[in-house]
Protein backbone atom coordinates (compact mmCIF):
# COMPACT_ATOMS: atom_id res chain seq x y z
CA UNK A 1 0.00 0.00 0.00
CA UNK A 2 1.23 3.50 -0.75
CA UNK A 3 1.54 5.85 2.10
CA UNK A 4 0.56 9.31 0.70
CA UNK A 5 2.29 12.22 1.92
CA UNK A 6 1.18 14.99 4.83
CA UNK A 7 0.68 17.74 2.56
CA UNK A 8 3.38 19.82 4.83
CA UNK A 9 6.03 16.85 4.07
CA UNK A 10 4.78 17.29 0.25
CA UNK A 11 5.19 21.31 0.70
CA UNK A 12 8.60 20.69 2.05
CA UNK A 13 9.80 18.11 -0.56
CA UNK A 14 8.71 20.34 -3.28
CA UNK A 15 10.41 23.76 -1.87
CA UNK A 16 13.82 20.90 -1.52
CA UNK A 17 13.08 19.47 -5.59
CA UNK A 18 13.18 23.19 -6.73
CA UNK A 19 16.36 23.86 -5.30
CA UNK A 20 18.08 20.56 -7.25
CA UNK A 21 17.32 18.29 -4.44
CA UNK A 22 16.63 14.78 -4.99
CA UNK A 23 14.28 12.96 -1.98
CA UNK A 24 13.73 10.29 -0.34
CA UNK A 25 10.56 10.46 1.96
CA UNK A 26 8.57 8.77 4.93
CA UNK A 27 11.10 6.41 5.55
CA UNK A 28 9.96 3.78 7.46
CA UNK A 29 12.92 2.40 10.73
CA UNK A 30 12.24 0.19 12.98
CA UNK A 31 10.45 0.92 16.37
CA UNK A 32 7.60 2.17 13.79
CA UNK A 33 9.73 5.55 13.59
CA UNK A 34 9.35 7.24 10.48
CA UNK A 35 12.54 9.88 8.63
CA UNK A 36 10.65 12.59 6.76
CA UNK A 37 12.39 13.41 4.13
CA UNK A 38 16.48 12.95 3.04
CA UNK A 39 17.77 14.91 0.39
CA UNK A 40 20.86 15.47 -1.73
CA UNK A 41 21.33 18.95 -3.97
CA UNK A 42 23.00 17.63 -7.35
CA UNK A 43 24.95 21.14 -8.53
CA UNK A 44 26.21 20.38 -12.75
CA UNK A 45 26.11 16.29 -11.83
CA UNK A 46 27.88 17.26 -8.35
CA UNK A 47 26.96 16.10 -4.94
CA UNK A 48 26.79 19.67 -3.24
CA UNK A 49 24.77 18.99 0.02
CA UNK A 50 22.75 16.67 1.84
CA UNK A 51 19.88 16.86 4.68
CA UNK A 52 17.80 15.36 7.21
CA UNK A 53 14.15 17.20 7.42
CA UNK A 54 11.62 16.16 9.86
CA UNK A 55 8.52 18.03 9.21
CA UNK A 56 6.52 18.64 12.53
CA UNK A 57 3.09 21.15 11.79
CA UNK A 58 -0.54 20.87 13.13
CA UNK A 59 -3.63 22.51 12.54
CA UNK A 60 -2.85 24.21 16.15
CA UNK A 61 0.30 25.77 14.61
CA UNK A 62 2.35 26.02 17.88
CA UNK A 63 5.19 23.24 19.02
CA UNK A 64 3.95 20.39 20.77
CA UNK A 65 4.39 16.75 21.60
CA UNK A 66 6.34 16.53 25.29
CA UNK A 67 4.16 14.03 26.49
CA UNK A 68 4.40 15.72 30.03
CA UNK A 69 8.04 16.21 29.97
CA UNK A 70 8.88 19.26 31.65
CA UNK A 71 10.80 21.93 29.45
CA UNK A 72 11.60 24.48 31.78
CA UNK A 73 14.53 26.21 29.78
CA UNK A 74 15.68 26.23 25.94
CA UNK A 75 18.51 24.27 26.22
CA UNK A 76 15.35 21.73 27.48
CA UNK A 77 13.24 22.07 25.17
CA UNK A 78 16.19 21.79 22.48
CA UNK A 79 17.67 18.67 24.00
CA UNK A 80 14.07 17.15 23.82
CA UNK A 81 12.96 18.06 20.34
CA UNK A 82 16.84 16.95 18.50
CA UNK A 83 17.19 13.60 20.44
CA UNK A 84 13.50 12.75 19.64
CA UNK A 85 14.06 13.52 15.91
CA UNK A 86 17.24 13.19 14.60
CA UNK A 87 19.55 11.30 17.47
CA UNK A 88 17.86 8.42 18.58
CA UNK A 89 20.12 5.88 17.72
CA UNK A 90 17.62 4.26 15.22
CA UNK A 91 17.73 7.52 13.09
CA UNK A 92 21.08 8.28 12.86
CA UNK A 93 22.07 4.75 12.01
CA UNK A 94 19.59 4.38 8.82
CA UNK A 95 20.42 8.23 8.10
CA UNK A 96 24.34 7.49 8.06
CA UNK A 97 23.81 4.29 5.87
CA UNK A 98 21.87 6.71 3.14
CA UNK A 99 23.33 9.37 3.64
CA UNK A 100 26.96 9.13 5.06
CA UNK A 101 27.93 10.76 8.10
CA UNK A 102 28.04 14.41 7.37
CA UNK A 103 24.98 16.22 6.76
CA UNK A 104 22.75 19.07 7.77
CA UNK A 105 19.71 18.64 9.94
CA UNK A 106 16.84 21.09 9.65
CA UNK A 107 13.16 20.64 11.21
CA UNK A 108 10.40 22.51 9.86
CA UNK A 109 7.84 23.64 12.00
CA UNK A 110 4.63 25.89 12.10
CA UNK A 111 5.80 28.28 15.03
CA UNK A 112 7.31 28.74 18.17
CA UNK A 113 3.98 30.42 19.53
CA UNK A 114 4.31 29.37 22.99
CA UNK A 115 7.74 29.95 23.42
CA UNK A 116 7.73 33.47 21.92
CA UNK A 117 9.87 35.27 24.70
CA UNK A 118 12.64 32.66 24.14
CA UNK A 119 12.38 32.07 20.22
CA UNK A 120 15.89 33.52 19.77
CA UNK A 121 17.36 31.79 22.67
CA UNK A 122 15.57 28.49 21.29
CA UNK A 123 16.74 28.75 17.90
CA UNK A 124 20.36 29.21 18.81
CA UNK A 125 19.98 26.00 21.45
CA UNK A 126 19.11 24.06 18.64
CA UNK A 127 21.90 25.39 16.05
CA UNK A 128 24.20 24.11 18.86
CA UNK A 129 23.18 21.15 18.41
CA UNK A 130 23.52 20.96 14.99
CA UNK A 131 19.66 20.93 13.91
CA UNK A 132 18.31 24.59 12.10
CA UNK A 133 14.62 24.88 12.47
CA UNK A 134 12.74 26.52 9.09
CA UNK A 135 9.03 27.42 9.71
CA UNK A 136 6.53 26.01 7.01
CA UNK A 137 5.13 29.66 6.49
CA UNK A 138 8.57 30.69 5.21
CA UNK A 139 9.09 28.11 2.33
CA UNK A 140 5.26 28.45 1.21
CA UNK A 141 5.89 31.99 0.83
CA UNK A 142 9.25 31.10 -1.31
CA UNK A 143 6.80 28.47 -2.89
CA UNK A 144 4.59 30.82 -3.95
CA UNK A 145 6.73 33.79 -5.68
CA UNK A 146 8.30 30.97 -7.79
CA UNK A 147 4.53 30.20 -8.14
CA UNK A 148 4.39 33.59 -9.88
CA UNK A 149 6.81 32.56 -12.62
CA UNK A 150 4.69 29.46 -13.85
CA UNK A 151 0.61 28.93 -13.40
CA UNK A 152 -1.40 25.81 -13.75
CA UNK A 153 0.28 23.03 -11.81
CA UNK A 154 -1.09 19.89 -11.68
CA UNK A 155 0.09 19.06 -8.96
CA UNK A 156 -2.60 18.87 -6.04
CA UNK A 157 -0.66 20.21 -2.77
CA UNK A 158 0.60 23.55 -5.60
CA UNK A 159 -2.43 23.65 -7.37
CA UNK A 160 -4.12 24.48 -3.64
CA UNK A 161 -1.98 27.21 -3.23
CA UNK A 162 -2.61 28.71 -6.19
CA UNK A 163 -6.94 28.60 -5.65
CA UNK A 164 -6.38 29.98 -2.14
CA UNK A 165 -4.46 32.52 -3.26
CA UNK A 166 -6.41 33.41 -5.92
CA UNK A 167 -9.54 33.89 -3.34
Amino acid sequence: MVKLLEPEVRLVEIWLNSRNYLTMTNIRIEGGKEIDILGAQIDGGELKRKCHIEVSCWSGGSLRGTRGERLATPADVAEYFVHRKFLDGRITKKVSAILGESYDRIWVINSLLQFEREKEQILREFLKRGVKIRFIKEIIEEIKAQMKKRRGSREAVLRTIELVASI
